[in-house]
């Protein structure tokens, strides 16, 4: 059976060691170990595609990701010979939606906020938008929020006196899962993440793992359906979530064959 390990950065490989622009050296073991015993790994984040190449060769991870998916799951690439080859057609089809959200969205969204609210910076790309406002946690209750959350057009979350608002279900991060899964043939999928986005791709995974500076509600989310989280922070939390959860699931199948 094919297996693949699913990874965000931020907060969740990267955090609680320096520098930053480095894969921790125990994920990189980690990562090595996946790969000796026959995993494949990912790296599904909000990142560039160019920047977590850049990310892995600046670390001692010696393994190479089997795909790199970028912009909360709107390009997939592959590695040949350390270089970016497009997984199409879906990133053609995902990019072309992140275009539409743009669009129909985000544009009319920070149209609203900008003429409507007091606001000191708002910064836009094409996957997500961040807003710093007087009051940022005032921004979830403001109409022209509620109803793209309403709508599920949107994710949103806080962090740094930051609001950062990314696609919903118009482009997600769970969407690369079902596709990896059905066109690759991966038959178990494991995902560690630490924030909101992160519970798209957990929706669709088999193990589902976090550290435990993981954000409360993907916490909660995890504990109701059978997630594990580690004691410890970032990386060190998932490499404990994973190996837990992993003699679980072990555990599992033991008992269902008897």
């Amino acid at each position: 059976m094919k297996k693949l390990f699913m990874t965000d950065l931020d907060y969740t490989a990267l955090g609680g060691f320096e520098p930053y622009r480095r894969i921790p050296d125990p994920y990189s073991r980690f990562l090595d170990r996946l790969s000796a015993t026959g995993w494949d790994w990912a790296i599904n984040s909000a990142w560039d595609v160019p920047d977590q190449l850049d990310l892995i060769q600046q670390s001692a991870v010696k393994s190479r990701p089997a795909f790199l998916i970028g912009k909360y799951g709107g390009v997939m690439y592959q590695l040949e010979n350390e270089t970016l080859r497009a997984v199409e057609p879906y990133t053609a089809e995902h990019y072309s939606l992140l275009l539409q959200w743009g669009r129909d969205t985000a544009f009319p969204l920070i149209h609203a906020l900008a003429v409507n609210y007091e606001w000191i910076k708002i910064s836009y790309q094409i996957h997500a938008f961040s807003c710093h406002m007087e009051n940022i946690h005032r921004i979830e209750n403001l109409p022209c929020v509620q109803e793209a959350l309403q709508k599920e057009r949107i994710d949103l979350r806080f962090r740094d006196n930051m609001c950062h608002v990314s696609p919903g279900k118009t482009v997600s991060k769970g969407m690369p899962v079902d596709y990896l899964r059905e066109k690759f043939g991966y038959g178990f999928i494991a995902c560690a993440g630490d924030g909101i986005p992160d519970r798209r791709m957990m929706e669709h995974a088999q193990l589902k793992l976090a550290p435990a500076n993981a954000k409360p509600e993907l916490k909660e989310f995890l504990r109701q359906n059978g997630g594990f989280i580690g004691p410890g922070d970032y990386c060190t939390g998932v490499i404990e979530a994973f190996e837990h959860g992993m003699r679980q699931t072990e555990k599992d199948q033991i008992t269902i064959n008897g």
